[in-house]
């Protein structure tokens, strides 16, 4: 069973990132063999704790695939749209400026 993480997606989080990846690239991985959310958050995890990419927790998916997952996010600008998206949502639930 995979341990939870502070920087693992909540469900209305992935709920817009699902979304928005749909919309961006016509699917969200449903036929993919790695379920998309799991990727994320370990990317998510990555970013915030900085290890190494051959130090990824066991209960995430293979490195290899998390690594390919995020240079290609990173390479046809999905990251700045999700991550913008993200920003403006909980800008919104805190009641600030957009």
């Amino acid at each position: 069973m995979k341990r939870k993480y502070e920087t693992d997606l909540t469900n209305a989080q992935w709920k817009e990132i699902k979304t928005r990846y749909k919309e961006l690239n016509g699917n969200y991985g449903e036929n993919s063999r790695n379920n998309k959310r799991k990727v994320i958050n370990a990317v998510l995890y990555r970013t915030k704790t900085g290890w190494q990419w051959r130090m990824l927790p066991k209960d995430f998916p293979k490195r290899s695939t998390v690594w390919s997952f995020c240079r290609r996010a990173k390479l046809t600008g999905l990251w700045e749209v999700i991550l913008s998206d993200m920003v403006a949502v909980s800008r919104v639930q805190a009641d600030r400026e957009l």
